[in-house]
């Protein structure tokens, strides 16, 4: 019977000693291998991607003397935003084509905002109606991509020159 026992005690150690191999060795081991694994078809992923990717910019290099008028033509709709001289200058001529006094005030101005980024300019016009509606058509055409967010119109004062005054909140996209 002691014989038995201390087989059963020699095997319940060996299977204990297996179990611990198990968990410390074997286990980890499958796991790392798990992991490389997928790292191994993350990048297989990322090379298939790389090289779709350098075959699209092939394609397009190849085209760009097609799409080279037409990415100027998008890219001259935005505002210089280092330096907006050219779109307030636009501003004052409109005004003064369409017979409106301005005042422009830029609302917000950073120079080093992100590309795309919305600049925000305020401008006080006097005038006639026809000549309000006259100025907020031509910057609606004009060269600029440009959205009108408020339009605030009154009575100019009874001693003013212009019968009536508008305060408009306009939004432009820089192109940094």
């Amino acid at each position: 019977m002691k014989k038995i026992n201390n087989i059963y005690y020699v095997v319940g150690i060996f299977a204990a000693i297996n179990v611990l191999l198990i968990i410390f060795f074997v286990y980890p081991t499958m796991k790392e291998i798990k992991t490389i694994s997928k790292d191994i078809v993350a990048g297989k992923d990322s090379v298939v991607l790389f090289d779709v990717q350098s075959k699209e910019i092939e394609q397009f290099k190849e085209k760009y003397p097609e799409y080279g008028p037409n990415l100027e033509n998008i890219n001259a709709l935005f505002v210089d935003g280092r330096s907006p001289v050219a779109f307030i200058q636009f501003l004052e001529n409109l005004a003064a084509d369409s017979g409106v006094t301005s005042q422009i005030n830029l609302s917000q101005y950073d120079p080093d905002a992100k590309p795309a980024a919305p600049m925000l300019f305020g401008i006080n016009i006097e005038g006639g109606f026809s000549n309000m509606s006259e100025y907020i058509e031509k910057l609606e055409a004009g060269p600029y991509l440009v959205a009108v967010n408020s339009f605030d119109i009154q009575k100019s004062t009874e001693d003013a020159v212009s019968p009536l005054s508008a305060r408009l909140t306009v939004q432009v996209i820089t192109n940094n």
